[in-house]
């Protein structure tokens, strides 16, 4: 865990709202996420983004996924 990342995006104000890296974990082709319900709390309704990826060597970023984030 740690080199992977997924962020929550609040695209109207272009910021980002959330970021998770602690809370992954990878079991084969899966990224697992560990979260309590204040991790998926947010202060305004709205339609939120998430983009996920890893670090790669060298420090730089691969986003593998970008798309509506929706919380049940």
């Amino acid at each position: 865990s740690g080199n992977y990342f997924l962020r929550v995006l609040d695209e109207r104000s272009g910021r980002e709202l959330k970021e998770y890296n602690a809370q992954l974990t990878r079991t084969t082709n899966k990224l697992i996420m560990n979260c309590s319900v204040s991790d998926m709390t947010f202060d305004d309704l709205g339609i939120y983004y998430y983009e996920m990826g890893y670090i790669r060597s060298g420090g730089y970023e691969e986003i593998l996924r970008y798309g509506e984030f929706v919380t049940i």
